[in-house]
């Protein structure tokens, strides 16, 4: 059973269902966009995703994610 998504990667991924780039995800949440490429690797090998849209259709769809 996968393991729920914690806030911080729930949050990454909020921002990447806005469309916003690793570099501007960095920039919003003051990371390094290594971080953010390592959070988002991370979210997508956890749900399986083959791409970080994949990976916030697949949260969006377990109703972990909601975005405004």
């Amino acid at each position: 059973d996968r393991k729920a998504l914690t806030p911080r990667q729930l949050q990454l991924l909020r921002l990447v269902a806005n469309g916003l780039t690793n570099k501007e995800i960095a920039a919003n949440l003051n990371l390094s966009q290594f971080t953010v490429k390592n959070h988002i690797r991370r979210v997508m090998r956890q749900v399986e995703a083959a791409n970080r849209h994949d990976a916030v259709d697949l949260v969006r769809a377990t109703g972990q994610l909601t975005t405004p």
